[in-house]
């Protein structure tokens, strides 16, 4: 056979083992989805901006912890309101698809910590809660759905979870109270620092959650409630004129976001009153629908301190390091490292539209990716403190399960433990998720990219070898 024919036949043959072997190494595994029929544009609201950054100072002391967050963002400290027109109280705010365009979500920033008991966080970071069939996703659980679950029949929707506490890779597959209850005994769950700009700061507080079979907010009473009277349709409380000089707010500045930190764009018990149906409530009164409250016990561990100036959000958290609530926090120690996945929720948007980092290490006076000082005193000198900047981005509606599936080209790689950086830049990702939530499509993407670099490979190694045959025979006389 001649050389040339020998080579031609290398090629053919690796070609087809690319497109051959891959859906054979491509496991399997026990799944309820087919990603490739999808339909992303039920839940698609692409972001203009793809990616951000967080830049993270932490420190400690015999008792306390403390992390200093600063990143760019407008200011997002509206909520949700309640508003006097037509003669009655209507809302506006709360949870939407992508951004709000009356800009009435807060800008949120939380991070989850793990001790290395949860599986695949190392490596996966936040993505081991990121579940097909959560809420705002285009496989969304219908509330029919979830009343066929007992364990979450009293849920309106599905939010964060680990795999842990699923029998099989589906949000309804959940184990037993038992199970559960004996996964949080031994410390297999997530504590969540959830930091909210309007619902907790302005009364000096983060709230303090956690994430086992749901996310479950800590034991105690929370730093907010829904201020509305159900029976008689009205707000349940309003502001105290004789402590803040008005009753409401005026529609005109809370639309046109009139007030900043240091002003009452938020209520709370200190300044509020019974609201009183006869007073002459005015076309265009405004009063906050959420009441802000001091936490006790288990949620009330996080006190925040936050002042957002020249399109940038500075954020002081503080925390017992061991705050003494072993099923609901988890202890910081002294010289051990944490796994960390940071997020930031800014341009008026909830739910899961927001910005993540990948899996991070901290480490108590130990090198990691943020290394936490230790100092003595009251409170840290955080200029003495170098920041780490931390890279965010957006990551659409890529799940855990579509991760793990035969849809992802990466799949092998994630089932073995490689971290996605290994493979991807942040920036990179950011992208890759919209292209996974436009459908432009992995699976092709991925053998048009295997064969072309394959064949560019094997030009480069081979071509050489191919013209050096050809020289050599021609000095042979052949």
């Amino acid at each position: 056979m001649k050389t040339s024919t020998r080579f031609l036949l290398v090629i053919f043959t690796y070609i087809v083992f690319i497109f051959v072997s891959f859906p054979l190494v491509a496991q399997d595994r026990e799944s309820y989805y087919n990603f490739s029929d999808v339909d992303y544009s039920q839940a698609r609201v692409i972001p203009d901006e793809l990616n951000t950054e967080l830049k993270v100072k932490a420190a400690f002391n015999d008792q306390y912890m403390f992390f200093q967050f600063n990143w760019p963002a407008e200011e997002g400290i509206y909520h949700d309101y309640l508003t006097f027109q037509d003669g009655k109280w209507v809302a506006h705010g709360g949870s939407a698809y992508g951004p709000r365009e009356d800009g009435f979500y807060e800008d949120r920033l939380s991070f989850l910590v793990d001790k290395g008991n949860v599986k695949d966080f190392e490596t996966l970071g936040c993505y081991v809660t990121c579940h097909e069939g959560l809420r705002f996703t285009s496989t969304m659980a219908t509330e029919e759905e979830i009343a066929d679950v007992p364990l979450l029949a009293d849920k309106a929707d599905i939010r964060k979870y680990i795999n842990e506490t699923r029998s099989s890779p589906h949000w309804s597959k959940i184990k037993s109270e038992e199970e559960l209850s004996k996964l949080r005994e031994l410390g297999i769950f997530l504590d969540f620092w959830h930091w909210r700009a309007h619902r907790s700061d302005p009364i000096g507080y983060s709230d303090d959650q956690w994430v086992l079979e749901y996310r479950n907010s800590d034991g105690g009473k929370g730093p907010y409630t829904t201020n509305w009277n159900s029976d008689n349709e009205q707000p349940a409380y309003m502001f105290d004129p004789d402590i803040v000089g008005f009753t409401a707010l005026d529609w005109d500045d809370v639309s046109n976001h009139r007030l900043t930190q240091d002003d009452y764009f938020y209520i709370s018990e200190d300044i509020a009153v019974e609201f009183d149906p006869e007073l002459d409530w005015q076309e265009g009164d405004v009063i906050p629908r959420r009441l802000l409250r001091t936490p006790d016990e288990s949620r009330a561990t996080i006190t925040s301190n936050s002042k957002w100036e020249d399109g940038q959000w500075s954020l002081e958290l503080k925390r017992l390091l061991d705050t003494g609530y072993p099923e609901d926090d988890i202890a910081l120690v002294p010289g051990q490292n944490y796994n960390i996945g940071y997020a930031v929720h800014k341009n008026a948007s909830g739910s899961r539209w927001h910005y993540i980092s990948s899996r991070k290490t901290l480490g108590l006076g130990i090198d990691a990716d943020v290394t936490a000082i230790r100092f003595d005193g009251e409170t840290p000198n955080w200029d003495q403190i170098e920041a780490t900047t931390i890279p965010l981005y957006y990551p659409g509606q890529v799940s855990w399960e579509f991760l793990t599936s035969k849809y992802h080209p990466g799949q092998g790689g994630i089932l073995d433990g490689t971290n996605c950086l290994s493979c991807h830049s942040e920036e990179y990702l950011g992208k890759s998720s919209v292209s996974h939530e436009t459908k432009d499509g992995s699976y092709p993407t991925f053998i048009a990219t295997t064969v072309g670099g394959s064949v560019l490979i094997l030009g480069i190694i081979l071509g050489p070898l191919y013209f050096m045959s050809r020289k050599g025979g021609r000095r042979n006389g052949k």
